[in-house]
């Protein structure tokens, strides 16, 4: 059974919810927030990136990192990703281990259904940083599934 309420989505079997962004553009470097965790602690268990515009072919890499708004300084949540020339359709997604690489599943041919080690994330931001030039076309829309820790923890 699905619950939805102010565009957050909440599976009432698992707890696990859902939120997404429909349009993070690609072309004008880092992005701060591109959502926020409010109330308390929670468990990543999934973030997709699905290019709906395609990126061009400028040296980019790309990765997210955790940004408390108190106490710990930014985390990478996972390495670099050259997204250069990535097309409509194509998937990143994070496994969990920080050190590695977002994986890029070509035209979402085969896409991991989450985190293989879930992240624990402090209330604040979830940002993308893009390092390197910044690319002249792309865009995507980003899924992120995660588990309250605590009544009233939400990621918008």
């Amino acid at each position: 059974m699905t619950l939805y309420i102010d565009g957050i989505e909440q599976d009432l079997d698992t707890n696990n919810m859902r939120v997404a962004t429909a349009s993070l553009v690609l072309t004008g470097g880092s992005v701060a927030d591109v959502f926020t965790v409010a109330g308390g602690p929670v468990l990543l268990l999934g973030l997709f990136t699905h290019i709906t515009t395609a990126v061009s072919n400028n040296a980019c890499n790309m990765q997210w990192e955790s940004d408390p708004t108190s106490g710990a300084l930014s985390t990478d949540l996972c390495g670099d990703l050259a997204i250069a020339q990535a097309a409509i359709g194509d998937v990143f997604y994070i496994t969990g281990a920080s050190a590695a690489a977002q994986v890029k599943a070509a035209n979402a041919g085969t896409v991991a259904l989450g985190c293989t080690s879930p992240v624990f994330l402090l209330p604040g931001g979830v940002d993308a940083v893009l390092q390197n030039s910044d690319p002249t076309t792309g865009a995507a829309a980003v899924y992120l599934v995660y588990r309250p820790l605590v009544s009233g923890a939400t990621v918008t």
